[in-house]
């Protein structure tokens, strides 16, 4: 992808995800540590290797207190606000760029490997595939069979692939609704041969 492609995907993602500065608990069956553009934070070695400082006087936090705030969030009940979660640390905006940028750069990587066309696809498939991927995973992907055999295809099947992009809302969230419908419009727009990436409203 090049980098104009990069910082647009990075821009829609956030606007779904948020921007947090805290560590807090995504609303996942299984709440997850998360932080910045929906970043989770898989352990308390990847948390402590994030460069977080406190909000009382900016200093660097101690491996002592991360390991202490990741025990703190665990113990709380997911599904709430981010806000209910912010604790005494913060990552500073540049490293939230950075690692929401590396994450792309890892998914991006990685897609491939479940969609092997991913590379030939129009920029607005692969932004769709990189919100996905995203929201549930490069290897929560592996059981999209539907979505992976509609793109997959030597003739894309768009108007398969645009009905099967689509992450569960039984809730009816609206937000949740949003973000699928603009999944489907970024594949309407590949399947017209566009080759920019519509904005999210």
């Amino acid at each position: 992808m090049t980098p104009e492609e990069s910082s647009t995907v990075l821009r829609c993602i956030s606007h779904w995800e948020g921007r947090i500065s805290w560590p807090y608990l995504d609303n996942a069956e299984h709440p997850n540590v998360t932080i910045g553009v929906g970043c989770l934070i898989a352990s308390v070695d990847a948390l402590r290797a994030l460069p977080l400082r406190r909000y009382a006087d900016g200093a660097p936090a101690t491996s002592e207190e991360l390991g202490a705030e990741f025990c703190r969030l665990r113990a709380m009940p997911g599904g709430q606000r981010a806000a209910a979660y912010r604790g005494a640390y913060y990552l500073p905006e540049d490293a939230i760029d950075d690692l929401a940028a590396h994450r792309l750069r890892a998914m991006a990587e990685a897609l491939p490997g479940v969609f092997p066309t991913f590379p030939h696809l129009p920029p607005p498939a692969r932004a769709c595939l990189l919100d996905l991927a995203w929201n549930v995973g490069v290897a929560g992907l592996h059981t999209w069979k539907r979505l992976r055999g509609a793109l997959g295809a030597s003739l894309v099947a768009w108007d398969m692939a645009e009905v099967n992009c689509q992450t569960a809302n039984p809730l009816g969230l609206t937000q949740r609704a949003a973000r699928n419908a603009w999944r489907a419009q970024c594949l309407r727009y590949a399947s017209l041969g566009r080759l920019d990436i519509p904005q999210p409203l």
